[in-house]
């Protein structure tokens, strides 16, 4: 199907099944109404023209209830859209991703789909700013369940379910200096969600220009590690726990990692239920207790330090295991 230049129409009830093109193509066409298709089989390995949907500059469009199964590049290749809705999608067993953005993209809502069990990213978002992500299932991708690349600026992330996924949850790391935020704004906002049993880091912001993400009130268990790193952000009432490591604590960028120095002390502001467990990089332990709810440590050699035990930051985040890099 192909749409150039239309506006003011709808797609409504149809299958597109085992084309060597896109399924449905929408160039410079707004204002359309896209619901309740299928696409399935579609491309023939050529690249970005093996999706079920491409969009090319068109906007004020809203995608509803369709389904997507078998598209070799992409359910959605979004480039240069504005005020799109896509909801209540079934973008699921995909040989390549389930919604892509490159170029321009702003305004777009991504809400209550189910976006499953894809080879790929969940969602791979390029210079996606504005945008609102909620609501959502976003499982068992191969890569990351969701990733931004320059943007994120204004965008809310709120109320999903992003688990089991390859790689991390979401992963702001590859923004550089993409991300950015006024006096007056935040750069992403990160809200509510179940980020859970994932293969690499639950929420990761390890560029150092990466400013102000507002990251509350989240559950981020069962993952390889919950947060890396958050000196970054507001990071407030979130509970990490369970993950092979809970959070990377740190301070400074240098050579690569976010890292303390030996001799260098670190304190921990909150409290801990008991003690809290130092254990060094040669296996050696050290048990300290908080006092007037502070805990100073200070490292003596190279390496990575585990700490364990029940620790609540000042900001709300309760951790069972965390680790210093030095």
């Amino acid at each position: 199907i192909w749409f150039y230049n239309v506006d003011y129409s709808v797609i409504e009830n149809v299958w597109v099944y085992d084309t060597e093109d896109n399924g449905i193509y929408l160039a410079y066409s707004d204002n359309n109404l896209i619901t309740k298709n299928t696409t399935q089989d579609i491309g023939d390995g050529s690249g970005y023209d093996d999706s079920g949907i491409y969009l090319l500059s068109s906007n004020n469009s809203v995608f509803s209830e369709n389904n997507f199964s078998d598209n070799l590049y992409a359910c959605y290749y979004i480039t240069g859209g504005k005020n799109l809705t896509i909801e209540n999608e079934i973008i699921s067993n995909n040989p390549g991703l389930g919604i892509l953005t490159y170029v321009d993209n702003e305004n777009i809502s991504i809400i209550n789909n189910t976006i499953s069990n894809n080879q790929n990213y969940g969602l791979h978002l390029y210079e996606f700013n504005r945008g609102t992500i909620e609501g959502n299932i976003i499982v068992n991708n191969s890569y990351e369940g969701i990733a931004f690349v320059n943007g994120g600026h204004l965008t809310r992330i709120i109320g999903n379910n992003i688990s089991n996924n390859g790689r991390s949850g979401i992963d702001l790391s590859k923004n550089g200096a993409g991300i950015w935020k006024g006096a007056d704004d935040f750069a992403v906002k990160i809200e509510n969600n179940n980020i859970i049993g994932n293969d690499g880091v639950g929420i990761e912001l390890h560029s150092p220009t990466v400013p102000s993400a507002i990251i509350n009130n989240n559950t981020i268990v069962n993952n390889e590690l919950g947060i890396f790193p958050f000196y970054y952000s507001d990071f407030t009432n979130n509970i990490i726990e369970n993950n092979t490591y809970d959070a990377l604590v740190t301070d400074s960028f240098e050579d690569g990692y976010y890292d303390y120095g030996i001799g260098e002390s670190v304190v921990l502001n909150g409290s801990s239920v008991g003690n809290l467990t130092f254990t060094k990089p040669n296996g050696d332990t050290e048990s300290l207790n908080f006092s007037d709810n502070s805990l100073t440590y200070t490292p003596d050699m190279k390496g990575i330090y585990n700490i364990t035990g029940n620790y609540t930051d000042n900001k709300g985040n309760s951790y069972k295991l965390s680790l210093i890099h030095i």
